[in-house]
């Protein structure tokens, strides 16, 4: 005799997680342009596009500046593949310009390329009027720069500079931008260098990822008996050293420019320093293999050691540290170390992202086409991972890491079309793409969120040169001042009974959802289900239908039929109307015959313009069972 149950399956939900021993019943296969932050299924916010360059391939990196006095300002500095040249831009919070674009090659000789990486140190110079001039110092592979927002102004922009300067090494009393209280007793850098990974520690400057061979012009000759500096690094006319990527150099204290010739020391030769930061009040040096740790405060008492090995940093940019964790991008996943001698891989639930041995290539028909387009089954393009960024939201409680693929489709020509999400609350994974429609608003290579505004900003850069700002209901190109478009969002839940032993029949399935207006006519929320063998039949254990967003299928205001309505807006202000909003079931009559049940949701406005709508609290579904074959 048929037995018959429900089975509900609510949150807290999980995130992506391939490994099918450990799956739960809230854990998926799929949460592409999900997020669950608020403990719902729903799509991620959309991006507002308020810059764009349409650039073909931009690498390069954002900052916004830090000054307790007057106005802060968004930088924007890289590579531009069709300028050939390293460009610099400044902007306001608002992402007006402050002035012209500036050609760091040609005021400055920059011969940075499409390799571009960078650091940014917001901090004060000394001058000769002793009272502190907030800058912030930029230091890229070939050259340091100095952003002084109020200095070097452009007529018209408001008092705040557009440009970088070059630093001047002098004594300010020479009018330079170092006090060099210590250039009776030691010599000095006299060489403005390259070295693109920098980070303040107890008021100084530390830097590293210098190119081998770096000449570095010193302000007085060694004697032939010194001991502070190391011989090995030393040239034969002793006025002179040569750095190399296994070095690091720091200045002196409050003095960010100033470096004494000892104040250098280094990891083991053979390895490549990655990332520098400070973490649990001490510098945390991330080389491609080890992690180690600088202890004490001056000269006397710095003490290198290593803390943690066979574990490597990729990329400096990716460092981010939240709480007492301190997360990294290495070239076999993403890591969290929480001091000891050992860092956690986090990324395990996802590896096949950089294994490529993902352990089933099937998806629904119903988003097989959409998951072409955006790439899946992805995999990491290394040459590029360098060049990824981690950032902390925080109002979502996430991290962010800006992830290159190889691919040819779409979304995906420009490499950095992934954003993986780790969700900090639960411990889990999700990622965001980009709307294939909307190419100047791709996912970002970079992003930076400001804090003090009142109220959290995130701004992303991407790979278009373009600059936009998170929180949107939809995305919008800005290129054209057209309408916001939905965001491809798409969710699919683990196989669910997948310890069933017979084959039973699912039905009906009833979805828990926010209704949010009447369901659009073209492009609504789809759901497919599909059993354990859709893959070999043909598409017979798989079921499709829309997902309605309003408990009433005739819902309309008034007696106008011909425009969508939902709760927000389709783009422009004359379509705007507002409905009632709450939860409601919806119920999808399908029926499969199979082990188990897979639940597909996705929500896709295409090139339409208009909010996603999908919101899901929980589904449920009856499970009939009595067949053993």
């Amino acid at each position: 005799m048929a037995r018959t149950r429900t089975v509900s399956i609510r949150g807290p939900w999980r995130g992506m997680e391939w490994r099918e021993t450990q799956q739960s019943d809230q854990h998926c296969q799929l949460a592409i342009n999900v997020d669950l932050s608020r403990g719902y299924i729903e799509p991620r916010l959309g991006f507002d596009v308020l810059y764009n360059q349409s650039d073909q391939d931009f690498r390069g990196r954002l900052h916004i500046t830090d000054s307790p006095i007057g106005d802060r300002v968004l930088l924007k500095i890289g590579y531009s593949n069709t300028d050939g040249a390293v460009l610099f831009r400044a902007f306001g919070l608002d992402v007006a310009e402050l002035g012209n674009e500036q050609n760091l090659d040609t005021d400055f000789g920059d011969t940075s390329n499409l390799d571009f990486r960078c650091s940014f140190v917001n901090i004060t110079l000394p001058n000769e009027a002793g009272d502190a001039r907030f800058v912030t110092l930029v230091f890229t592979d070939t050259s340091t720069y100095v952003y002084d927002p109020i200095s070097n102004t452009a007529p018209g922009t408001g008092g705040l500079s557009s440009a970088l300067r070059a630093p001047n090494l002098a004594k300010i009393e020479s009018g330079g931008d170092t006090i060099r209280l210590n250039d009776k007793n030691f010599s000095y850098y006299e060489t403005v260098m390259g070295g693109y990974i920098a980070t303040e520690h107890q008021g100084k400057v530390f830097r590293a990822g210098f190119k081998r061979g770096t000449g570095v012009k010193l302000s007085n000759t060694l004697e032939e008996n010194q001991n502070l500096v190391p011989e090995s690094i030393v040239d034969s006319t002793r006025g002179n050293l040569i750095l190399g990527p296994h070095h690091v150099t720091y200045s002196d204290e409050f003095d960010p420019l100033a470096i004494q010739a000892h104040h250098v020391f280094s990891v083991e030769e053979y390895e490549v320093i990655t990332g520098l930061i400070e973490f649990q009040e001490n510098l945390v040096v991330l080389t491609d293999e080890s992690i180690y740790m600088l202890s004490g405060g001056t000269d006397a008492d710095y003490q290198l050691y290593r803390v943690a090995g066979g574990v490597g940093c990729v990329s400096h940019s990716s460092l981010v540290v939240v709480g007492g964790s301190l997360y990294f991008l290495g070239f076999d996943g993403i890591y969290r170390y929480t001091g000891g001698t050992k860092a956690e891989k986090i990324s395990t639930p996802i590896e096949e992202i950089w294994t490529g041995r993902y352990p089933s290539s099937y998806v629904a028909d119903e988003v097989a086409s959409l998951l072409s387009e955006l790439g899946y089954p992805w995999r990491i393009e290394y040459r590029a991972l360098t060049q990824s960024c981690g950032v902390h939201y925080h109002e979502a409680d996430q991290i962010w890491w800006t992830i290159p693929l190889k691919g040819r489709s779409k979304s995906v020509r420009r490499s950095f079309s992934l954003v993986l999400v780790w969700n900090i609350t639960n411990l889990s994974w999700t990622a965001y793409m980009s709307n294939p429609d909307l190419l100047g608003a791709c996912s970002p290579i970079d992003a930076v969120v400001d804090r003090r505004s009142g109220q959290e900003v995130l701004y992303a850069l991407t790979q278009a040169d373009s600059i936009a700002r998170y929180g949107f209901g939809a995305s919008r190109d800005g290129a054209d001042g057209g309408p916001h478009k939905g965001i491809p969002m798409v969710w699919a839940s683990v196989r669910l009974l997948k310890g069933n032993t017979s084959v039973s029949q699912f039905r009906p399935f009833r979805f828990r959802l926010l209704g949010k207006g009447r369901t659009p006519g073209s492009n609504p929320p789809r759901v497919a289900i599909t059993g354990d063998e859709a893959a070999f039949d043909g598409g017979s254990s798989e079921m499709t239908a829309n997902l309605p967003t309003h408990p009433d299928p005739d819902f309309k205001v008034g007696d106008d039929d011909t425009t969508n309505y939902f709760w927000g807006h389709t783009g422009e202000m004359g379509e705007l109307y507002w409905t009632p909003v709450s939860w409601f079931t919806a119920k999808v009559d399908a029926k499969i015959r199979s082990r188990s049940v897979m639940i597909w949701i996705v929500d896709d406005r295409g090139a339409q313009a208009g909010n996603n709508l999908v919101i899901l609290q929980d589904f449920s579904f009856e499970v009939h069972s009595g067949d053993s074959r």
